[in-house]
């Protein structure tokens, strides 16, 4: 069922339903928080080269997309993200939805390779 928000005269696009109720809105000139959780929130995190993975797809984004990335906080379980996605330059947002599937593609992919090196030298403990 579509919902139309109204907020100072300005409509708001809903761009999905979250999984627990919550909904995503893409607002222009925004700054947009994202809260990312791992696969049945498993400690994924927890060894450096997994965090350098988020790093590295933090850099990306930037680098790509030259958006803002106003800060990150990377904790074992998950990962939450302030961004800004409107680049320098450009008269347009960058769409959440592109920036978050390309974030999480980068993650998934490069964060797999990592995670098998990991098991290989078989330093995973407890935690995952």
């Amino acid at each position: 069922m579509a919902q139309a928000l109204w907020t100072w005269g300005t409509r708001l696009n809903k761009i999905s339903v979250m999984p627990s109720r919550l909904t995503c809105y893409d607002v222009p000139g925004h700054t947009h928080l994202w809260a990312i959780s791992c696969f049945r929130r498993l400690s994924f995190f927890w060894h450096d080269a997994m965090k350098q993975v988020v790093i590295d797809a933090l850099d990306m984004l930037r680098g790509r997309f030259a958006v803002c990335l106003v800060g990150y906080v990377i904790m074992p379980e998950h990962v939450h993200v302030m961004i800004y996605p409107h680049p320098k330059g450009r008269d347009q947002p960058m769409s959440i939805s592109k920036l978050l599937h390309a974030f999480k593609r980068h993650v998934g992919f490069h964060g797999k390779a990592a995670l098998r090196e990991i098991l290989k030298q078989g330093i995973v403990g407890d935690t995952i």
